[in-house]
């Protein structure tokens, strides 16, 4: 794997052959390792895994990663679109959204869908404007118990209107 590197980034290829399991044997020796040289291989090993590896059907992304300190900080890459997975939560949508409109420079959002005709994904356009809320999560629970909330509702509408009629 080749790392190319500069001043302050790390810019990693994706692995799309090769392990994508961490052994317990490396956690320990990442954690309790008998040097400094074993626990840093074991976390440098532990880190590709989990940052750098994709199974092989995502290979034709042919995808690289950036790889910096956390935290705030200067960067010299300014992204130019975010595109949201169909799975990607509406709520967690928003807080992306939200966290990234002060950046320098305009940032796309982007979701994907599935085409009503094929198999095939869009990719749309959206904002702060046209992004629709859906209150996540919504369990059985929540569900039933607003379903019964609007029949008591409706029969107390219903109880009203008969003691106004009488």
């Amino acid at each position: 794997m080749t790392f190319l590197k500069n001043d302050s980034t790390d810019i990693h290829p994706v692995d799309y052959k090769g392990k994508r399991f961490i052994r317990t044997q490396q956690v320990h020796d990442m954690l309790f390792g008998s040097s400094d040289n074993l626990r840093n291989a074991a976390k440098k090993e532990i880190d590709r895994v989990i940052l750098l590896s994709k199974a092989p059907s995502w290979k034709y992304e042919n995808e690289y990663r950036v790889i910096n300190n956390q935290g705030l900080q200067d960067s010299q890459f300014r992204l130019s679109d975010i595109t949201f997975g169909l799975r990607f939560k509406e709520s967690a949508k928003f807080s992306v959204m939200r966290a990234l409109q002060s950046r320098q420079g305009d940032i796309d959002f982007y979701e994907m869908s599935l085409s009503n005709k094929s198999f095939k994904l869009k990719r749309k356009l959206i904002n702060l404007e046209n992004i629709e809320f859906k209150p996540y999560p919504i369990s059985n629970y929540e569900q039933t118990r607003d379903v019964l909330q609007m029949f008591n509702d409706l029969n107390d509408d219903e109880d009203s209107l008969n003691h106004e009629s009488l």
